[in-house]
């Protein structure tokens, strides 16, 4: 998790049951890093925790991660899908109905009109299954041209 404001003040270690690991810039207080350590959250410290790429490439030199499974809303991957750094989508469409407005989508790219954040990459269908109440799961390979 990216935090560049260190001002995500976590009250346990543990996200879903995951173990937490945060991003912070070189403006991380030593307050902050404190409460990182006494709630025994790994972190690391780069130049700019904004830069999604330098802080995945941080996670994979220091902890050997070659792979994230990154779970967030249509913003984050928004930006991921224009730095190029997504590889696979792993899909899950419930057949519900909202009608609503205004509700980011899968990948909503937070950038200016005339950028094309998916220009140059593909998908291509890896697996299509449905689940129980109509679910479909869907995986999808990147391709970049």
């Amino acid at each position: 998790m990216a935090d560049p404001e260190a001002d995500i003040y976590f009250t346990s270690s543990v996200l879903r049951g995951d173990n937490i690991l945060v991003i912070v810039g070189r403006n991380a207080t030593e307050e902050y890093l404190t409460h990182l350590r006494e709630k025994r959250i790994s972190y690391l410290i780069v130049n700019d925790a904004t830069d999604l790429r330098e802080g995945l490439e941080a996670v994979g030199r220091e902890f050997g991660i070659r792979s994230v499974s990154v779970q967030g809303g249509g913003i984050l991957n928004g930006a991921l899908l224009a730095d190029g750094l997504i590889d696979e989508l792993s899909l899950v469409v419930y057949p519900g109905i909202d009608g609503l407005s205004g509700i980011p989508s899968i990948f909503e790219y937070m950038g200016g009109a005339t950028e094309y954040p998916a220009q140059g990459q593909r998908l291509q269908l890896l697996s299509a299954s449905q689940r129980e109440y109509g679910v479909m799961w869907m995986r999808y390979e990147f391709h970049k041209d």
